[in-house]
Order: C-alpha cells, then sequence, then structure tokens
C-alpha cells in the first residue's frame, strides 16, 4: 500500500509541478535521451496490443500480465505493450531516468529495468516515460509522463478507474467543479479521461486497465503555449 501511495504521490507532484508552470529543478535540459531511457522492447515479445480493456461496471480487474518497456527515438516514445505513442519535436526533452527516479523516489535501477514487471512487483508500479517542454525563461510549459500502477494491489479492489483517476487530480490540487471526462482511444485502447482546467494549466489525466496494470497517462500544460496533445498522443 505505501508503495501503490508512493506511485500516486508521485503522478500528483507532477501534475501540481505543471500546474505550477515553474521548472524548479537545477539540471539543464538536453535533447539527447540517456541510453536508460531508449530500451526498446524485445521484438519476439507476444503482447497483443489491442486487447480490449477488461473491465467489469469500470472496475479494476487483477490479472497475470508481462509488462516491457517502451522506447524513445527521434524525439517520439513508443511501446509494443500499450500501443501508446508520444510525438514530440525538438523543443522537448525526455528525461533520463536518473531524473525519473529523483523526481518519483524510485531507483534508477528500477526505473532501467527492461522486464517492467519485476519492478511492478517490487516497487507498486513503473515509469515508463516523462517529458517536458521548458521555455528559455525556464518556464515548464508542459509535460508527459506514462506510468504504470499494480492493479492486483488489494487497496484497489473496491475502486473504478473513474475513483482512482479523480483521487490523482484531488490530491493535485485540481477544482473538480471544472472537469470534463470522457473516453479517449490510445494504442487502441479505451482510456478514462479526465480533464481539468484552471488559470495556469489544462490536466489530462487518463487511465485503462490491461491485464491487472493500470497504464497512467498524465499531460499538462499552460493554456497559450500551443502544445495539442490530441495530435501528439495516440
Amino acid at each position: 500500500m505505501k508503495r501503490l501511495l508512493a506511485m500516486l504521490l508521485a503522478l500528483m507532484m507532477l501534475l501540481a509541478f505543471a500546474a505550477c508552470g515553474k521548472d524548479n529543478t537545477t539540471k539543464e535540459t538536453t535533447t539527447e535521451t540517456n541510453a536508460e531511457t531508449t530500451t526498446n522492447a524485445p521484438a519476439n515479445n507476444d503482447i497483443a496490443v489491442d486487447t480490449p480493456v477488461a473491465t467489469d461496471n469500470n472496475a479494476i480487474l487483477a490479472g497475470p500480465t508481462n509488462v516491457f518497456r517502451g522506447g524513445v527515438s527521434d524525439n517520439s516514445y513508443s511501446s509494443a505493450f500499450n500501443g501508446v505513442t508520444f510525438t514530440a519535436d525538438e523543443t522537448w526533452t525526455f528525461y533520463t531516468d536518473e531524473e525519473i527516479a529523483s523526481l518519483t523516489g524510485l531507483s534508477a535501477d528500477a526505473i532501467a529495468n527492461e522486464n517492467f514487471q519485476s519492478t511492478i512487483d517490487t516497487e507498486g508500479g513503473a515509469y515508463d516515460v516523462m517529458a517536458v517542454r521548458i521555455s528559455s525563461e525556464g518556464v515548464m510549459e508542459a509535460m508527459f509522463s506514462l506510468s504504470y500502477i499494480n492493479g492486483n494491489d488489494a487497496s484497489l479492489e473496491s475502486m473504478t478507474l473513474e475513483d482512482l483517476v479523480k483521487l490523482t487530480a484531488e490530491s493535485s490540487g485540481s477544482d473538480l467543479s471544472n472537469t470534463e471526462s470522457k473516453k479517449v482511444t490510445y494504442g487502441g485502447q479505451e482510456y478514462y479521461q479526465l480533464v481539468c482546467t484552471n488559470e495556469k494549466s489544462i490536466s489530462y489525466i487518463s487511465a485503462c486497465e490491461m491485464d491487472g496494470v493500470i497504464v497512467f497517462i498524465t499531460a499538462a500544460a499552460t493554456p497559450d503555449c500551443g502544445v495539442d496533445f490530441s495530435k501528439m498522443i495516440k
């Protein structure tokens, strides 16, 4: 339960961080992706990308699976497991494993593990990718992340995807009185998405369940930065 909460808190922190519109880290951003962050999924894995979401009244269901990490090439992320692609231009920076570890509290070794199933089992979840767009003035204009949470956690037995997404939004300080919920499709999978709007940012929190693993996609941008996630996330 503690590890699951740590994963959720990291998601909440990222959303709140983006909403602030400031890059408070001291690292120098670079468009060169660390080799550890570009681990490609094995070409011979037998995972079906377009398997329908297994839900019963949207309840989170647990089951066996085998999660392999996606890869980043030419500023584009793609995953053979979940089928998601995120295509960014040169103004975006993909975080290294060490930077993701610093932000989330997970170990860099766990994040770099190609077989994410063992990380999900031991840590409660795993971060596949994080990317940000920061202006020349050091202002964070947009962020994107994809992570996994262990759906076998006993604390999730009575929760639906909607419950989990709303919990994440509430804990990040989002005002749920100004939200829109809808179903979206990424990589052939149907996600429950909550769009939260305030003066500083527009946040998109999306989740689906794939054989006992909850795929979380979080994205946020300042209203006037011109980022269109509908064209970037497929």
